[in-house]
């Protein structure tokens, strides 16, 4: 992640004050979004974004103290923390709408239990093995 935010700053100054930013705030960032979605891949996701709303405005950062950009970051990594749950929420509401036994491509199929607990999952099992024909 590091990498690609540098590659998106012109300055080399601001390349340097990202860096220095990043390695210093990147664990606090994790524990803030980590703490509130309580899942490792959607806290990374969240990370990232967090990262490129920084990188895309790093000139803001220039002339403030350490107190404030600590504040501005984990500020945004909070938004972001929060803009995930939202989706992931609408996601989740949008997949318990799906009738399973209606459900014919596999790929989607898929898609759906990923998002699904392993309980969901075996009542999805269940529900499937209903419509079941066998020969």
């Amino acid at each position: 992640m590091l990498v690609v935010c540098l590659a998106m700053i012109d300055d080399e100054n601001d390349r340097l004050h990202f860096e220095r930013i990043y390695h210093k705030y990147e664990k606090d960032v994790f524990r803030r979004i980590y703490r509130f979605l309580k899942n490792r891949e959607d806290a990374e996701d969240a990370m990232q974004n967090t990262w490129l709303v920084v990188t895309k405005n790093i000139e803001f950062y220039r002339n403030l103290n350490d107190i404030s950009i600590r504040a501005y970051i984990l500020r945004i990594a909070r938004n972001q923390a929060i803009s995930l749950y939202r989706k992931r929420r609408k996601e989740e509401e949008m997949t318990s709408d799906v009738d399973l036994a209606d459900v014919s491509d596999d790929s989607m199929l898929i898609r759906i239990c990923d998002r699904l607990d392993i309980s969901e999952i075996v009542k999805c099992i269940d529900d499937l093995d209903r419509y079941t024909v066998t020969f």
